[in-house]
């Protein structure tokens, strides 16, 4: 039963996380949704409506043959001849007379203005067999409904008519078979029948003459013994006589056959038309509510295909598990967005619960076990660049020190472009800068704050090294000072990267608190402050992750936060 629950578990998570995704990437699904739609929707409604009329047609199978046709005879008993019909339909023989029928309509309907009128026509015809018969349906198509049904129509009325007469071509090759002394009317002549080719091979008539040989032999010994009135010889002659008479039948019908063909009145056709095109009511393209049903779809596919390839090569910080995974130092825990600041920048004090407040009190646990008891006094706080939330991060840890009862000083570090007192809303005064230069003592920078259990020293006047007062031997001095009547000392620091001025302090420092901006820098960036931290024996004890966007429930991993300050407060 465990391992079901945690199969379930682990599907329900995986979902979670695509979900997240999508909401984390919404604007590019968004996009690509709204660009698919519209070219949808623009080319369809700018494309004009194109209308289909379908002909049926039957083409069968030639059955008989006549026997004059050796040589110009095809076989037809296989499916070529289908394929070879529905070619011909197509052909640039019929295309053209059906294009001098149509006349000046053709390009008018169609509004071409391509010169070869004959490929554009083809190119506006569909033929399309009926399976498991022998109809097929040619269909023509046209911007005006009813030059469809007149391009159709015609088409079928043309290749019937082409069929009728390639049959009667066959007829007219006959002709130039037959003997040069034997012409058309001289075929009733009974010499000139039985020397007919379709007279000679003809099977039935070859039978029959075979059996009237072999009765007039018998006929001839007979009368040797008997007179003509014998009854034998009367049974004989009457048996002669019955197949000359079958014989000449058989001539007479095949010649007869014979004369109908090659007088050109052989009207007999395989192919006919079963249904005229009629004019269609509906056109069959652009169907624009379809068209735009399935560019939503496609849309909405390559938004989410778009959303996951930006995500797979998204190569920043946006969770917990990307910092442990990428960054390899513990999580502190996560600062979520905080849209309004108000007045007061810690909002670690603020009467009312919030998720900010509650995340910077995580932070604050987290810290407080990341060492054994009283090893951790000194935490400077730092990111690899400006604008990471490194001061306001340190307000906050530092309030939330002092709110759990810890005497807590919070000091400027940053000697180049401080941003802590006015944070504060204090004055610079006297502070860091003025001890390192020997110009005041510890307990005169050291001032109290509206909080209770926090004091702030601040950066004091600016200084033209900062680098070399940081690094200097009363730095060291200042951090022992302010290390034994403090419970906890809260730096906050120069970035990283671009100036060398933290890198002087931090391994003064019980512990580092790097500070990464949610989605901001590279991992590999990120990385390369970290390197530089501990190049210099820094402690880096741990990362947390600021301006998460909770809400859209895009960190997953950590997804308590998205709902649960809402449940309990």
């Amino acid at each position: 039963m465990s391992l079901v629950t945690g199969t379930n578990q682990f599907h329900e998570n995986e979902l979670l996380a695509y979900w997240n995704i999508i909401q984390r990437r919404k604007w590019v699904v968004l996009t690509v949704l709204v660009a698919t739609v519209t070219i949808a929707a623009i080319s369809g409604f700018k494309a004009p409506y194109v209308y289909r009329a379908t002909a049926q047609l039957l083409i069968e199978k030639e059955s008989n043959v006549s026997s004059y046709r050796e040589g110009v005879a095809v076989d037809i008993s296989g499916m070529d001849y289908y394929q070879t019909q529905y070619k011909i339909i197509k052909s640039r023989s019929i295309a053209k007379r059906v294009i001098e029928e149509l006349g000046p309509a053709l390009n008018a309907g169609n509004r071409t203005a391509n010169g070869d009128s004959v490929n554009s026509f083809l190119g506006s015809i569909i033929i399309e067999p009926i399976r498991g018969s022998r109809l097929v349906n040619i269909s023509a198509e046209s911007f005006s409904p009813e030059l469809a049904v007149r391009m159709a129509n015609t088409l079928s009325d043309v290749y019937v008519k082409q069929n009728l007469e390639n049959r009667l071509f066959a007829s007219r090759e006959i002709l130039k078979k037959l003997p040069a002394d034997i012409s058309l009317a001289s075929l009733s002549n009974k010499d000139v029948m039985e020397s007919l080719p379709s007279v000679v091979s003809n099977s039935l008539i070859q039978d029959l003459k075979a059996e009237l040989i072999k009765y007039e032999s018998e006929y001839a010994n007979l009368s040797q013994r008997y007179k003509e009135k014998h009854p034998s010889m009367q049974t004989l002659q009457a048996k002669i006589n019955l197949l000359k008479e079958r014989i000449g039948t058989e001539m007479r019908n095949t010649v007869e056959s014979i004369k109908t063909e090659l007088s050109g009145e052989y009207k007999s056709n395989n192919v006919r038309i079963v249904d005229y095109a009629e004019v269609p009511k509906n056109p069959v393209r652009p169907q624009r509510k379809r068209n735009i049903i399935i560019a939503f779809v496609l849309g909405l596919s390559l938004g989410a295909g778009l959303a996951f390839l930006v995500e797979y090569l998204d190569n920043t910080f946006k969770s917990g598990s990307d910092i442990e995974q990428y960054l390899d130092v513990p999580f502190l825990g996560i600062v979520p967005i905080v849209k309004e600041k108000g007045e007061n920048n810690m909002f670690v004090l603020d009467g009312v619960k919030s998720p900010q407040g509650e995340a910077v009190k995580t932070i604050r646990t987290n810290l407080i076990f990341s060492a054994a008891e009283g090893k951790l006094k000194t935490i400077l706080v730092t990111s690899c660049v400006p604008g990471e939330g490194k001061t306001f991060s340190s307000m906050n840890i530092a309030a939330s020190f002092s709110q759990a009862g810890k005497k807590t000083l919070l000091v400027d570090t940053d000697l180049r472009r401080s941003s802590l007192t006015k944070c504060m809303k204090m004055d610079i005064g006297n502070g860091l800068s003025n001890y390192l230069i020997g110009e005041a003592d510890c307990d005169n920078i050291t001032r109290e704050t509206e909080v209770k259990n926090l004091y702030f020293i601040s950066s004091g006047l600016h200084s033209p090294d900062p680098a070399e007062l940081l690094g200097s031997q009363r730095m060291k001095e200042f951090v022992a000072q302010v290390s034994a009547k403090f419970d906890r000392v809260i730096f906050d620091s120069a970035p990283v990267l671009p100036v060398s001025d933290t890198l002087n302090i931090a391994n003064l420092m019980d512990g580092v608190v790097m500070v990464v901006y949610s989605g901001k820098l590279s991992r590999a960036m990120v990385n390369m402050g970290k390197q530089k931290l501990q190049g210099v024996k820094a402690k880096v004890v741990g990362a947390l992750l600021n301006y998460v966007n909770v809400k859209a429930r895009g960190y997953h991993g950590y997804s308590y936060y998205s709902y649960s300050y809402n449940e309990y407060y």
